[in-house]
């Protein structure tokens, strides 16, 4: 099933638009059965303390999350850079107009 199928547009340059965007393509319809949940995870694992930022400010950002370089170890102590996003919470915030 097409992630168009989902979203009901009338407008023809809608459809294009939400096509061309990439908007539906992580849809559950359309992953292949090997990548869906199979029901063996029993719980996450924190990783925070194999996890070290990379630089004073994020890589990259939008309007909830931030994403950092970091360098993750693993059990047996080999290197490996990674992406971590983390979101970002206007809870609290100073500034009424930020919630």
């Amino acid at each position: 099933m097409s992630p168009l199928a989902l979203v009901p547009l009338d407008d023809k340059q809608e459809q294009e638009h939400v096509r061309d965007s990439g908007a539906g393509l992580m849809s559950p319809l359309e992953l292949p059965p090997s990548s869906a949940y199979d029901g063996k995870a029993k719980r996450v694992v924190d990783l925070t303390v194999r996890v070290e930022k990379i630089g004073r400010f994020p890589e990259a950002h939008s309007g909830f999350v931030d994403v950092w370089k970091g360098v993750w170890k693993d059990v047996h102590g080999h290197e490996s850079t990674v992406a971590v996003k983390v979101l970002r919470s206007r809870i609290g915030d100073p500034n009424p107009q930020a919630q």
